[in-house]
């Protein structure tokens, strides 16, 4: 299992490209002193695993359950921002003289 662990932990940083290849060669190709009978670790779970682990969406996701307040802040400082520059441009057209 501390195999499986730091396979893990090694596979977190990758990044499947998909091209011809195939994506198990890649993932034994980038990570380094893998023996055979460590190859078998890495089945279809493990590749799925993977893909989950390396979507965008995934990525973001874990961002925000990571980082709950800063997305919050984030948020709240877009809407203030928003609400800004429309209550400036709103004044900006009624105090204009109309022609």
């Amino acid at each position: 299992m501390g195999r499986v662990n730091k396979y893990i932990k090694l596979a977190k940083d990758i990044v499947i490209k998909p091209v011809d290849e195939e994506v198990e060669d890649k993932i034994i190709d980038r990570i380094s002193n893998i023996s055979e009978s460590d190859k078998n670790l890495l089945d279809e779970q493990f590749l799925k695993y993977l893909e989950k682990n390396n979507s965008r969406l995934y990525l973001i996701a874990e961002k925000i359950r990571n980082n709950p307040f800063k997305f919050i802040f984030i948020i709240i400082s877009f809407f203030l921002i928003v609400s800004f520059l429309v209550n400036r441009i709103r004044k900006y057209y009624l105090s204009s003289p109309e022609k």
